[in-house]
């Protein structure tokens, strides 16, 4: 007989509640970008992987110019970051834009997927929250999202014609007002990130939702 022990809910930092089908606090990614905000013309890419081990490994990645597209850019950064070069950071430490960029999320792991749903109940990947429950002291508070915008939803098809699912979201450096951040300014930002990890017997069509919880921050100086 196999005992399941209920998890300590004083682990969390979100509420059940939170988990699905949340509001965003803001504007959600998919929004079409507000008028008189130009594209951007570079790139941050954040790599996500699961290892044999089951460890997540995150590398970022930056191109300061596209090279030409949006998607020949995405891959050029995919491939650099699946070989380890040139990268900008590792995990989710400084998680940080100061130049108004597209931003990729890309789950190397084949048949893995972002949580992305359409119809009545659409649910977006990439969700952002007011606040950040702690185990200790009051809740850290966030701004709403009025910077990242025109997300799309997509395979992205390597240079091996494997295809790798992933987001591209515009992020044009704003507060939580709309307005362009300053120079020696920065706000923060609490986003959640939902994944599908397929499970292996006996239902491979099944998947099992993840939920990564980092921070992100906009900050001055920016080029618009």
């Amino acid at each position: 007989m196999i005992e399941y022990a209920l998890p300590d809910p004083n682990l969390f930092t979100q509420t059940a509640s939170n988990f699905s089908f949340a509001g965003n606090f803001g504007d959600p990614i998919r929004t079409p970008r507000p008028g008189g905000y130009s594209p951007p013309t570079s790139m941050h890419l954040v790599y996500l992987e699961f290892d044999a081990a089951g460890k997540l490994v995150v590398r970022q990645l930056f191109a300061p110019q596209l090279e030409p597209t949006i998607d020949l850019t995405s891959v050029d950064l995919y491939h650099k970051a699946k070989s380890g070069a040139d990268v900008l950071s590792t995990n989710f430490e400084n998680l940080i834009w100061n130049t108004p960029c597209y931003i990729t999320f890309v789950i190397h792991n084949v048949d893995w997927k972002f949580y992305w749903r359409d119809g009545a109940r659409p649910h977006d990947g990439i969700k952002f929250l007011s606040e950040k429950e702690t185990l200790v002291g009051a809740p850290k508070t966030y701004v709403q999202n009025k910077s990242f915008y025109a997300a799309r939803h997509f395979r992205l098809k390597d240079r091996n014609h494997i295809e790798h699912d992933a987001i591209t979201v515009e992020n044009h450096i704003r507060d939580g007002n709309g307005a362009a951040i300053p120079m020696g300014k920065h706000v923060d930002y609490c986003f959640e990130i939902y994944l599908e990890a397929p499970f292996l017997l006996p239902h491979p069509s099944t998947h099992l939702t993840l939920i990564l919880d980092p921070d992100g921050q906009n900050q001055g100086p920016r080029t618009l």
